[in-house]
C-alpha cells in the first residue's frame, strides 16, 4: 500500500494521508496465495514469526537458517501464512501445526 508516493507503517500512511490535501493516489497490491511444503528433516524451521495471540495469521518477520530456506521455498520477510495442514486457525493454533508436523504445508 503506498499513499501519494509513501509507503511503510501506518503512522507514516496516516500522515500522507492528512497532508494530502484534497487529492491521494493510492496504490493498493492484492494478495497472491502460494502454497509451500516444507520437510524439516530435524531442523527447525528457521523463521522469525510475530503474531497476535487473537489474531489470525503469522507474519514472517524474517527468514534464519533452518528449513526453509534450506528448501529454497520463496518464502520471504513480509510474508503472511493463513493456513497450516490445509486448515485456518487463530495465530496460536497455527503455530502449534506448523511446530507439530514433520512436512507442514503452508498457505501464505
Amino acid at each position: 500500500l503506498e499513499v501519494n508516493g509513501v509507503a511503510g507503517k501506518a503512522k507514516d500512511l496516516a500522515e500522507a494521508i492528512k497532508s494530502g490535501g484534497r487529492r491521494l493516489e493510492l496504490k493498493v497490491r492484492r494478495p497472491t496465495l502460494t502454497n509451500h511444503t516444507v520437510t524439516k528433516g530435524g531442523q527447525s524451521l528457521g523463521l522469525d514469526l510475530q503474531f497476535a495471540k487473537q489474531g489470525w495469521v503469522l507474519s514472517i518477520c524474517k527468514v534464519l537458517d533452518g528449513a526453509v530456506k534450506s528448501s529454497g521455498a520463496d518464502i520471504r520477510a513480509g510474508d503472511r501464512i493463513i493456513r497450516v495442514n490445509g486448515r485456518e486457525g487463530k495465530s496460536d493454533e497455527l503455530l502449534s501445526m506448523m511446530t507439530g508436523s514433520g512436512s507442514p504445508p503452508i498457505m501464505l
